[in-house]
């Protein structure tokens, strides 16, 4: 529940996140830091300026790091995957 406040917070502070924020964001998922994948799947699943809404990209953010280990990262893709 922390990690999903959380994120909050980091979305409304990234109402204008650039593409630089968005690359090393992925980056860091490429090296494996599954909580970079979450919060590039929420950028992809909400929309940012920088980051177009993408429901596959989020999906498929979210499973990386469901499968890099992060608890949320499975809950939120399973209850995406079930909406579809």
């Amino acid at each position: 529940m922390r990690k999903i406040v959380f994120l909050m917070a980091l979305l409304s502070s990234l109402a204008f996140a650039n593409t630089e924020f968005r690359s090393v964001l992925e980056k860091l998922c490429n090296e494996g830091y599954p909580e970079s994948c979450f919060f590039l799947g929420a950028l992809y699943s909400y929309g940012q300026s920088a980051v177009r809404q993408d429901r596959n990209k989020a999906v498929e953010f979210f499973r990386k790091a469901c499968y890099l280990g992060d608890a949320s990262g499975c809950t939120v893709l399973e209850n995406l995957l079930k909406n579809r």
